[in-house]
């Protein structure tokens, strides 16, 4: 029940424009190593305690927490013995999993739309690549970074003591600069997130406690929100408890601006780039697929519309059309026409259109169709006039006959002769035999015994039903009359096969054939 509560709450996060929701993670002071796991509505200033995080020798201090694109929770702190460690919080028994070691100490983490963690401290930038478990090292940052990370826009910022807030660069940290500095009634901060809805569209907010250098003891937590634009910071809510560290199910989705559209991830189907070539198309009422089932979209914009759209005409008319299926918060118009429409009701994701793209299909209900190519054309609209294009082929094909069935009888002393011979005229030409003929693509009787054969058409040209040859050798009949005999004249003799029947010049049928030497 514990695990669906938080699944659901992420959920929620996720879905909600002005969910304002923020995890954390919250030390007790009772116990040191005592550590809580919860969910603040800052709308409200109302918190959800959800889960005591189980003492290990590994993690005595959580410093910071992080949600990747996967859904999970991860953290960065330190063991008993001082080493620092990136973790995953497993939320169905409360416990932390060790992933790797960090070499120097780290107290900030967020993670991208790649599912890389940065974490760090004064001493470095490190990141962890949690689909290879890959840890790097990006150098000596230069700054103390004093509490967290967050990706605004695209980018990657962090706060330092005295209040700064700077913006990093980690394949280039020598860039990295101060962009900001806020005043805080407070502590240092303790930790900076942000919660998206888009990249245009996010709030970040700043986390410090009542503390100060002097040495007075934490007791609550003020939240800051953060105007980079015009460099201010506004309170808004302030906690009975210390936030140690923070984050929103959605805050790697800053980290990637960018509108992707592509029909066949993988490129399969052999088409290049984002595009998708599609299965042949040879009549019949079938549903042609326009995008594969591993067809992706992403936007780290609010997504207006997507248009999918018959280039450049159909040929069919009316009879060929598009149609796709969707659900709230997606509409569609045009539905079984040349152009669909799927419009963004209010709060629909980039998953929601993803979704819609892998329904997509076409059909063709003429009773006579077309030959020739199709393509359908994606275009996504996001805002600020962001887009991306993608194309799907269809190739539509005529109908194709491998003929009729056959079978024939010869002798085994025949001469070789080509088996399509054998096809009916209207049989189309190339495909191939099974089992294979040999090189000349000659049947010669007197090597080859009896053989059913399949003239088989290319699997992706419409090739309907093989045609079946029956070939079958007959060995030639040996002939005799019987021993040489001598008769006088006036007598007869029966002349004829063992066990056979011969027709004679008279043109009787009998098992022998009488014939008399008449009298001299």
């Amino acid at each position: 029940m514990l695990f669906r509560i938080i699944m659901f709450l992420l959920l929620v996060a996720y879905q909600t424009a002005d969910a304002q929701k923020l995890f954390y993670v919250s030390p007790t002071y009772t116990q040191p190593q005592d550590f809580y796991f919860g969910v603040f509505d800052v709308g409200t200033c109302q918190d959800s305690t959800i889960l005591r995080i189980k003492w290990s020798l590994d993690f005595t201090l959580i410093a910071d927490l992080a949600v990747c694109p996967d859904g999970k929770f991860y953290l960065t702190g330190y063991g008993d013995n001082g080493t620092a460690h990136f973790g995953r919080l497993n939320l169905a028994d409360s416990s932390v999993t060790v992933l790797n070691d960090i070499p120097t100490t780290s107290n900030s983490l967020t993670c991208d739309a790649n599912g890389v963690l940065y974490g760090g401290s004064g001493f470095g930038l490190f990141s962890y690549d949690t689909n290879n478990g890959i840890t790097t090292s990006h150098g000596f940052l230069g700054y103390a970074l004093a509490g967290d990370l967050t990706f605004i826009n695209n980018e990657l910022y962090g706060t330092t003591f005295y209040n700064e807030l700077i913006r990093i660069d980690p394949n280039n940290l020598p860039a990295t600069q101060v962009v900001f500095t806020y005043p805080l009634v407070g502590f240092d901060a303790y930790g900076v997130v942000t919660d998206v809805y888009s990249c245009d569209s996010s709030t970040t907010y700043i986390t410090t406690t009542n503390g100060d250098r002097a040495g007075i003891t934490d007791t609550l937590t003020q939240i800051y929100k953060l105007d980079l634009v015009n460099q201010t910071v506004t309170l808004v809510c302030e906690t009975p408890f210390v936030i140690y560290g923070a984050a929103t199910a959605n805050e790697f989705l800053a980290s990637d601006c960018s509108v992707r559209l592509d029909l066949d991830e993988d490129d399969s189907s052999t088409a290049p780039g984002a595009d998708y070539q599609a299965q042949p198309y040879c009549g019949g009422s079938d549903f042609v697929a326009v995008a594969d089932t591993d067809a992706v979209f992403y936007a780290g914009y609010r997504v207006d519309s997507l248009h999918i759209r018959l280039l450049p005409s159909a040929p069919d008319g009316a009879a060929e059309y598009l149609l796709a299926t969707v659900v709230p918060p997606l509409s569609i118009s045009g539905q079984n026409s040349h152009w669909l429409t799927l419009h963004n009701l209010g709060g629909a994701k980039a998953l929601d259109f993803q979704t819609a793209i892998r329904s997509v299909r076409w059909q063709n209900t003429a009773a006579v169709v077309t030959p020739g190519p199709r393509t359908v054309e994606f275009i996504a609209f996001a805002s600020g006039g962001r887009g991306d294009t993608a194309l799907a082929f269809i190739p539509v094909l005529p109908p194709r006959t491998a003929g009729r069935d056959t079978s024939v009888v010869i002798c085994a002393d025949g001469s070789p002769f080509a088996l399509l011979t054998l096809l009916s005229p209207n049989a189309s030409s190339g495909g191939t035999w099974q089992p294979a003929l040999p090189a000349n693509g000659l049947f010669d009787p007197a090597n080859t015994s009896s053989t059913l054969f399949h003239y088989i058409l290319p699997a992706n040209e419409c090739p309907g039903d093989p045609a079946n040859i029956n070939i079958l050798v007959r060995p030639r009949p040996i002939f005799s009359l019987g021993p040489d005999q001598s008769f006088c004249a006036g007598d007869s003799v029966d002349l004829g096969p063992v066990g056979g029947i011969v027709t004679g010049q008279d043109g009787t049928t009998n098992a022998a054939y009488q014939t008399n030497l008449p009298d001299l």
